[in-house]
């Protein structure tokens, strides 16, 4: 699995958005570069990414902290939780990846899309 940082999805946006396109049963657009990238910079702006590439995909999450103080992973696009968070031909193979990724301080992963 390769980190990567927002500027680099942002540079790497073509092949992250034709992954999008190979995903089935999501709605495309809103889990594209141009609608996560742009709703997380217009209201969530203060978390981490929590973004891999891997053979099977990307993951792309953010991490924050909720009111309890419990670190959490939340899509790119958490405010209407319109994208997936896993972006390749087969989503169980990704959601087999993140579980396996999760650092042991995560207390709540949401996966939306």
């Amino acid at each position: 699995m390769r980190e990567l940082s927002l500027d680099d999805l942002s540079r790497e946006h073509a092949r992250f958005d034709q992954t999008a396109l190979a995903t089935p049963e999501i709605d495309a657009f809103c889990s594209s570069t141009a609608w996560i990238v742009s709703a997380h910079q217009a209201f969530t702006p203060g978390r981490q990414p929590f973004v891999f590439e891997t053979e099977d995909g990307y993951l792309a999450f953010m991490r924050s902290r909720d009111p309890r103080g419990w670190d959490v992973l939340e899509p790119l696009e958490s405010s209407w939780l319109l994208a997936t968070p896993l972006i390749g031909p087969d989503p169980d193979r990704l959601f087999n990846r993140l579980a396996a990724s999760v650092p042991a301080q995560v207390a709540m992963v949401c996966l939306s899309g």
